[in-house]
């Protein structure tokens, strides 16, 4: 026989397990949340990381966009160049416009441009210099887009 009765017993052993589940209860919260402190931790980490890998590519974007802006203004310098030479050399000796008579356009087999009247001429320079500076408003992004594209690529196959 024992000398603690047996409902202090059954008491005393009910109290231990209750003591026993709120311990491991209390030590699992605080495995759990250590855990998910690390996980936080980690992913601030990453992000953090991914954040300047971003801004590095960014800043390389936009540098390369300087360049490429700077390689486009100078072709349309090139191009504006060699309009103000045609204006100033080839326009000066042309003939002013005239009606093409009958005999002149049933002889005509073909154009070089050096027929062309001055205005006409002239009109027709400035469109091939507007459309070669949309050329190479054109290439200068396409490169632009290329470069960007690239980074991008690199960028989301970069494990964080």
């Amino acid at each position: 026989m024992s000398l603690i009765p047996l409902p202090y017993r059954l008491l005393a052993f009910i109290l231990v397990a209750l003591a026993l589940v709120g311990f491991g209860w209390v030590k699992g919260a605080q495995h759990g949340e250590r855990k998910l402190d690390a996980y936080k931790l980690e992913t601030e980490k990453a992000t953090v990381i991914q954040a300047q890998k971003v801004a590095q590519v960014r800043s390389d974007l936009l540098s390369d966009a300087i360049v490429l802006e700077g390689v486009k203004d100078e072709q349309i310098k090139i191009i504006d160049g060699k309009l103000a030479a045609a204006r100033a050399d080839g326009m000066r000796l042309r003939a002013e416009r005239r009606e093409p008579s009958p005999a002149i356009t049933s002889a005509c087999k073909g154009a070089t441009g050096s027929e062309l009247s001055r205005p006409d001429a002239g009109f027709l320079s400035e469109q091939a210099a507007r459309a070669d500076r949309l050329r190479a408003a054109l290439a200068q992004c396409y490169d632009q887009y290329d470069k960007a594209r690239d980074a991008l690529e690199k960028l989301a196959n970069t494990k964080p």
